[in-house]
């Protein structure tokens, strides 16, 4: 499902045009993000939580060269579904 879909979802069950539900949609994504760098968390009650953690460096291998690498810890966001999303996925 991408962005476009969701608001021609939106716009089908409010009325709004599909450029009016697009704004709308690109604006929910935009204030999620803008939270995720601000405080690091965003829950959604029923739905789960977005939260941003810090990963562990890692040793690669560049199999071209033959040679180790070092990765350096890289910020990624982590999902974790509500009990109740959990519950109906498993239902």
């Amino acid at each position: 499902m991408t962005k476009r879909d969701i608001a021609e979802a939106l716009a089908k069950t409010t009325g709004l045009s599909n450029k009016d539900a697009l704004k709308i949609v690109n604006i929910f994504f935009e204030s999620i993000k803008d939270e995720l760098v601000e405080s690091g968390r965003v829950n959604v009650r029923g739905f789960g939580t977005f939260k941003v953690v810090l990963s562990k460096p890692k040793v690669a291998r560049d199999i071209n060269k033959d040679v180790e690498i070092h990765l350096p810890p890289r910020y990624r966001i982590k999902f974790i579904p509500s009990r109740l999303f959990l519950e109906e996925l498993n239902a």
